[in-house]
């Protein structure tokens, strides 16, 4: 799990950014969790100096930089913020789950994309 707490439910996907450190640099990634509860990287920011064993402030200027390239890179890819971060670049986002199948009315056995699941 991204963070603490949290489910996939159902319908949507959520992902929450992290920090990772190496000897001389920094990057931001995003990692999700689907609805089947299964993890994946959503998006990953450009590297940047930064190598003390605390998080970058919100005031370095590259990290920022670099954690808003990566925000834009999610919000373009459909996520939506949601909640507040803690610590500043911990921020959460979701989006709805892509090929849900709808399983009533007059559309059961249609994927969501609107092609057929049922073989005849």
């Amino acid at each position: 799990m991204p963070f603490p707490g949290s489910r996939a439910h159902e319908h949507w996907d959520v992902c929450e950014i992290g920090w990772w450190r190496g000897y001389l640099k920094s990057e931001f990634y995003a990692i999700a969790v689907g609805p089947d509860r299964r993890e994946y990287e959503a998006g990953r920011s450009r590297q940047f100096v930064w190598r003390k064993e605390a998080p970058p402030p919100l005031e370095h200027d590259r990290a920022r930089a670099a954690h808003e390239a990566l925000v834009q890179k999610l919000v373009e890819s459909g996520w939506e913020q949601v909640g507040e971060a803690s610590p500043w670049y911990a921020q959460r986002f979701r989006r709805h789950a892509r090929g849900l199948r709808v399983v009533s009315g007059d559309d059961a056995g249609l994927e969501a994309d609107g092609e057929s699941s049922v073989k005849t």
